[in-house]
């Protein structure tokens, strides 16, 4: 190396930048924990999922000495999604790294990671607004509503776990109602498995977001499905979240990208309830 020459590792680690993004990567999301991580993507050709739901045949009922069994249909609905790119960048210049307070590499790769994760939530909350299972309060969202919501799923146990996702108003309003029954947020421990759970009551989790409008809400049903195991949605990966770093040798600067390849769908619509909620 000539003395005093510049490279493009003096002026960026790609290696250790792509650790920090790695690192931040994930401490954003706050939907994604109620969807299954699907990786058979991966290195695979393609962009395009065909996703299956099958249709329950309904429960057994009596059937008299010497008659036949009915036989039901065993249908399903079939739907397609495609693997899409997500991906933000961000330019810094020379002048800015040497002489910028703080940390600038270090901040871009934070909010780098963050826009990620941001918009993989997005993604699963636009999935949560395809539910076909629907209930629309009469004023508000009242401890009744939740237990109404609740009754809309197939109950599995008496030990289910629910998830309700609503406007910080909803969930604040729900929580002067419900008085010694709420739960708070930091009495909860490992169960606060979701950022930005502010408490719980019923066996459901209450997850406040400004994403959401103050007349909506979703519960989500939590307990993987007895029939297949899964979740209410799916996060189906093609390419984990990756960073590429450009120099811009005429204007002295330097172009961090980051993009990740996926899709994101309901896949058990029996899982989730979207609540219209009345002013």
């Amino acid at each position: 190396m000539v003395a005093g020459q510049t490279k493009l590792t003096n002026v960026a680690d790609p290696e250790v930048l792509a650790d920090m993004l790695q690192e931040n990567i994930g401490k954003n999301i706050q939907f994604a924990p109620l969807a299954d991580i699907d990786e058979t993507l991966v290195g695979i050709p393609g962009s395009t999922i065909t996703v299956h739901q099958w249709n329950y045949i309904g429960d057994a009922t009596d059937i008299a000495e010497g008659e036949a069994i009915p036989v039901e249909q065993l249908g399903k609905t079939t739907t397609t999604m495609k693997i899409k790119k997500a991906a933000k960048g961000v330019e810094l210049t020379d002048e800015t790294k040497l002489s910028g307070a703080g940390d600038p590499e270090g901040t871009a790769m934070r909010q780098l990671a963050k826009s990620i994760d941001q918009k993989v939530d997005n993604d699963v909350l636009a999935a949560a607004k395809t539910a076909t299972q629907s209930l629309t309060t009469t004023k508000g969202f009242t401890v009744t509503d939740l237990s109404n919501a609740q009754d809309i799923f197939e109950l599995e146990s008496n030990n289910d776990v629910f998830v309700l996702l609503c406007h910080p108003t909803v969930a604040n309003a729900l929580r002067i109602e419900a008085g010694k029954e709420f739960l708070n947020g930091s009495q909860l421990g490992a169960e606060a498995f979701i950022n930005g759970t502010y408490g719980k009551i019923f066996n459901t989790l209450i997850v406040k977001s400004k994403k959401l409008a103050k007349t909506e809400a979703f519960m989500v049903q939590m307990n993987p499905d007895e029939e297949d195991g899964t979740k209410a949605f799916k996060i189906a990966l093609k390419r984990e979240t990756l960073l590429e770093i450009e120099r811009y040798a005429s204007k002295k600067s330097t172009g961090y990208f980051a993009d990740k390849h996926y899709g994101a769908y309901l896949q058990n619509a029996k899982k989730v309830v979207k609540i219209k909620i009345t002013a």
